[in-house]
């Protein structure tokens, strides 16, 4: 009997743990419905670009359905590509100024679909992970109140690794040593990230690069997500620009391809083949017979007397 009575206890005391931390998975767009209101759900989605806001320890951010996003893409690329399409034609001539609209029209279509896709408005007071930026994942954990805002307890944020050869991108010397000629344009630049610099989104410098070689350093600004694989001293090569305030305002990240095994590294330095064979790959036709053959025949025909 008492053994009887410790196992309901038991589980109602699971029961009540369970209850008390189970979440229910939902969309962003499900989310944003107003259908789950105070009920803990876990919603994915992406971060929209500077949608963020850092107040003290607080983060708030907005996220949208990337499904939603494909969707309203695939339904509306159609319909714009066939109007740009006609808008092309009628500003340019012939095929040209068809494709061009189109292309226009399909890069509207797309930007609109981003805008237009549920979105929903999260907030974490739980501090700022350093690979949080533009366009990571986010899991978020919590519970939406009656302002629409999503009160998250649990984040978590997921990027994933790119590599890229850096046979390419100047070393942080060699950028430095082009002095102001250089500033505001676009560059590749290599190089290590240094020890305990990396902070969180929204500082001027996200962290501090290295030249290995030189002992040069330089601080780098970037909004992004930070790769998982990134780490205190990882080689890394950016996209972006020298600053007149001494920083590198960097629009893209990559890991470096140099610390690969050596297959990885083939397939990250050499471009995929494309699927027509080029001119050079087709065989040339037969070569003709040497002038010396047909002087020979002609000098062996019988001359007409």
């Amino acid at each position: 009997m008492v053994t009887g009575v410790i196992v309901i206890v038991v589980l109602a005391v699971l029961a009540i743990v369970s209850g008390a931390t189970a979440s229910k998975t939902v969309s962003v767009a499900e989310a944003a419905s107003g259908a789950y209101n105070n009920i803990k759900i876990q919603v994915t989605g992406k971060v929209v670009d500077n949608s963020y806001a850092i107040d003290g320890n607080v983060l708030s951010f907005s996220i949208r359905d990337e499904e939603a996003v494909e969707e309203e893409r695939a339904g509306s690329s159609a319909a714009a590509g066939a109007a740009g399409a006609g808008g092309g034609a009628a500003a340019g001539s012939g095929a040209t100024g068809a494709a061009a609209g189109a292309g226009g029209g399909v890069a509207a279509s797309s930007s609109a679909a981003a805008t237009a896709a549920p979105q929903l408005r999260v907030v974490y007071d739980r501090g700022v992970s350093a690979t949080f930026g533009n366009q990571v994942t986010a899991i978020c954990t919590g519970t939406i109140g009656a302002d629409g805002v999503l009160v998250c307890t649990e984040l978590v944020t997921k990027c994933p690794s790119k590599y890229e050869s850096s046979t390419s991108a100047l070393s942080v010397a060699r950028l430095l040593s082009y002095g102001e000629q250089i500033l505001d344009k676009p560059v590749k630049l290599a190089g290590t990230i240094k020890a305990d610099s990396i902070g969180p989104v929204g500082r001027d410098s996200r962290f501090v690069l290295i030249d290995q070689e030189a002992g040069e350093e330089l601080p780098v600004a970037f909004d992004g997500a930070l790769p998982d694989e990134l780490r205190e001293g990882s080689e890394i090569v950016l996209t972006g620009s020298l600053n007149a305030a001494g920083r590198f305002a960097a629009t893209d990240l990559a890991l470096s391809s140099a610390g690969q095994a050596p297959a990885a590294r083939v397939a990250a330095a050499v471009p995929i083949a494309p699927a027509i064979a080029p001119a050079a790959a087709i065989a040339p036709p037969a070569p003709a017979p040497p002038a010396a053959s047909f002087q020979t025949a002609a000098a062996q025909a019988p001359t007409k007397g």
